[in-house]
């Protein structure tokens, strides 16, 4: 089955261009290059600051425009290879807002968007091609094994894959299909 999917096509990097004024920024940024013998990554965010470590730009490419990789083209090499170490803040925050909230992810994603174009240059432009698509169905016994889960804000969260079956514990339905989309990624 095909479809069309948005995507996000770099137009340059490193030509002059300026953060689009419409969207919140950092007031300080730190960009340095991550430490080759470290292959760890990881990213958190609260109001008011942000911190990622063995980051490429296009993984914050993706974070930042909620992306997939086959859903990005015309990156440099550099972009999908160098790693960085980046810590940034807010001076006044939003108080009052969980991370997890949808507002303050999209908060995040608009500086993340800002910082792009400030400090790599990125330039981006939106079009369209196909793609393929999944449908997540029953066994073929026609059983379907999803129940709700006994806690739903219990703090222990996970999933496991195996031969045929995945598990998830406390997992919404949203979590599953963006963490399954991301195992059949593919151009």
């Amino acid at each position: 089955m095909r479809f069309v999917v948005t995507a996000l096509a770099v137009v340059a990097m490193g030509s002059p261009q300026a953060a689009p004024d419409r969207l919140e920024t950092f007031d300080v940024v730190s960009i340095k290059p991550s430490d080759p013998s470290n292959n760890d990554n990881g990213m958190r965010f609260s109001p008011g600051r942000f911190i990622a470590h063995g980051f490429t730009v296009a993984s914050l490419i993706e974070n930042a425009y909620d992306l997939r990789p086959s859903q990005i083209s015309g990156c440099p090499g550099w972009a999908e290879s160098s790693r960085y170490d980046i810590q940034a803040t807010v001076q006044q925050p939003e108080h009052g807002q969980d991370a997890s909230l949808g507002p303050l992810q999209r908060l995040l994603q608009g500086r993340l968007q800002a910082l792009l174009g400030d400090r790599f240059k990125l330039r981006v432009h939106q079009a369209t091609k196909q793609g393929s698509v999944y449908g997540l169905m029953p066994a073929k016994s026609g059983a379907v094994k999803i129940e709700a889960s006994p806690d739903p804000d219990a703090a222990h969260m996970g999933i496991r894959m195996g031969v045929g079956q995945v598990v998830a514990q406390n997992f919404s339905m949203a979590m599953l299909a963006s963490f399954l989309s991301g195992q059949v990624d593919q151009d």
